[in-house]
């Protein structure tokens, strides 16, 4: 592969310029030519070399409660450089970031400074988390199922170990996922029940769900499958733990997790933090699918604990 560069003096009001090549090769069957990659920079003298005001206006769209948008923006006129100013957002998730725009102050009519509707919510600024996770205290131990699994898409468990492998299936749904894990349909709901082998402190619960059909995102508030913890130190007597919050909120998640590209959790290990450590020998998974649900991995954390991550864009300082 071979680099060349070409400076060329382009006169002045010149408002574009067409790159012709041609590309020569020899005998045919032999050598080819091809271009890999144009890249143009540009030197340029401004119009008008004094600073003049700029109008920047974000819009967004703030999640509601219920998963639902509202659409807000502001407007800042900007006098000088370099100038930083706040801009407060409601909602109760991060903002879905709709469009940035920029244009000289009088380019525009009838802008209108700061608020949209006129509102500053004002609050407190928003600090992510940072996740360590302990060590899983339900890898490799036996655990029965009240309810054979299905056999839909290569699910199943023949040797009576994916849930506990260590193994936790692709936070995509369909394709390959099923066949990591267990399947059941809507009606079946079943029980997962681990043996720890000895009684551990235990400081969570995790279990990662997928699905057969259909494909719920939990980070829209699709999924309507519910599953409750209970705990036990001699399989008789069970005490509930609680029941997994199975839909998301973007800021819930940790800075450390990385989403799918698409941005959807339509597969996802989900986490149940009792609010102290539990002692038990026993845990059980009470499962009520309101789908084809399938589930590739249970696991028992001795801790998970989150710390304060500021994950900021850090401007120069002045």
């Amino acid at each position: 592969m071979i680099h060349y560069e070409t400076v060329t003096n382009v006169p002045a009001g010149t408002r574009s310029v067409l790159f012709k090549y041609l590309l020569n090769s020899s005998a045919a069957g032999t050598d080819a030519c091809s271009l890999y990659s144009v890249r143009m920079e540009v030197n340029h003298k401004p119009h008008v070399a004094a600073f003049r005001p700029i109008e920047v206006t974000l819009n967004w769209s703030e999640v509601q409660s219920d998963y639902s948008l509202v659409e807000r923006s502001h407007t800042q006129l900007v006098e000088q450089v370099p100038a930083r100013y706040t801009i407060n957002v409601g909602g109760v998730d991060h903002p879905i970031v709709n469009a940035l725009q920029m244009n000289l102050q009088g380019a525009v009519g009838g802008v209108k400074y700061g608020y949209s509707d006129g509102r500053d919510v004002g609050g407190e600024k928003y600090i992510g988390r940072w996740v360590r996770y302990g060590r899983n205290l339900a890898e490799g131990k036996r655990y029965t199922v009240s309810v054979s699994s299905g056999k839909q898409w290569g699910a199943g468990d023949p040797n009576g170990t994916k849930l506990t492998d260590g193994v936790v299936g692709p936070n995509y749904a369909g394709g390959i996922g099923p066949g990591y894990g267990l399947c059941w349909d809507k009606g079946t709901n079943p029980v997962v029940t681990l043996d720890l082998g000895t009684v551990q402190r235990c400081g969570a619960f995790r279990i990662h769900l997928s699905a057969g059909w259909p494909w719920w995102d939990a980070l829209k508030g699709q999924v309507k499958d519910t599953i409750e913890v209970l705990t036990s130190v001699d399989a008789q007597q069970y005490t509930s733990r609680g029941f997994f919050d199975l839909n998301l909120r973007r800021k819930d998640v940790p800075t450390n997790h990385m989403l799918p590209d698409d941005e959807t959790a339509t597969g996802f290990l989900y986490a149940l933090l009792p609010p102290e450590p539990v002692e038990a020998r026993y845990v059980q998974y009470k499962i009520t699918p309101q789908r084809t649900l399938t589930v590739s991995e249970v696991q028992v954390l001795d801790s998970i604990q989150y710390e304060p991550f500021d994950l900021r864009i850090a401007l120069p300082a002045q």
